[in-house]
C-alpha cells in the first residue's frame, strides 16, 4: 500500500506541473515505462479498484438506502468497466510526467529498487493491503465528514444550509 500511495502521491504532485517547456528525454520515457512496469502498476491499479469500489457502492447505498442489491450490483458493474477503460489512459498520461519530473538518475534509482529481489517482494505484497485500507477509510469517512463540516460552520453560517438525502429530480 506504500508504494500504491507513493505513487498516487508523485501522480498528484505531478499534476501540479514542473514549469520545464522541454519534453522528456526518450531515456526519461523508457525509464518510467520500465518503473511503472516495475512496480506493476497495472495489477496493483487494479487490486485498488477492486477494492475501492465496493466501498464506494457501500457509500452509495448509505447515501441512497433504497438502492436495491440488482441496483447495487448495477453501480458496481459501471464502476469496473469504466475503471477499466481509464486506468491504462491515467498510466499513458502519467508516463510523461514521470520522465519530466525526475532526473535520470532518479528514475534508475527507482527502476533499480523495484526490479531487485525487496522491491518485487514489496510490490507483490502491497495489492492485499488494499480490501483493509479500504475497510479502514470506509470506517474514518464519517469522522472526517463531520471534522469537515464542523470546520466549515465555523467559519460560515451553515444555519441555512439544509442537506438532502435523496438524489436531484427525485
Amino acid at each position: 500500500m506504500k508504494r500504491i500511495l507513493s505513487v498516487a502521491a508523485a501522480c498528484a504532485v505531478l499534476t501540479l506541473g514542473s514549469g520545464a517547456d522541454a519534453a522528456p528525454s526518450q531515456k526519461s520515457l523508457d525509464l518510467a515505462r520500465r518503473y511503472f512496469t516495475a512496480v506493476e502498476i497495472d495489477k496493483n491499479l487494479d487490486a485498488l479498484m477492486k477494492s475501492v469500489i465496493p466501498t464506494m457502492v457501500e457509500m452509495q447505498a448509505q447515501r441512497y438506502p433504497n438502492l436495491t442489491a440488482e441496483q447495487r450490483a448495477i453501480v458496481r458493474g459501471a464502476a469496473a468497466e469504466s475503471m477499466s477503460v481509464l486506468m491504462p489512459k491515467i498510466v499513458e498520461a502519467y508516463i510523461p510526467e514521470i520522465a519530466d519530473n525526475f532526473t535520470v538518475e532518479e528514475l534508475e534509482a527507482l527502476v533499480g529498487f523495484y526490479e531487485s529481489p525487496v522491491g518485487r517482494s514489496i510490490s507483490a505484497k502491497l495489492p492485499a493491503m488494499g480490501p483493509s485500507m479500504n475497510r479502514i477509510m470506509l470506517k474514518l469517512i464519517p469522522e472526517a465528514q463531520a471534522d469537515m463540516l464542523s470546520r466549515l460552520c465555523s467559519k460560515i453560517d451553515c444555519s441555512s444550509a439544509t442537506p438532502s438525502n435523496s438524489p436531484k429530480g427525485s
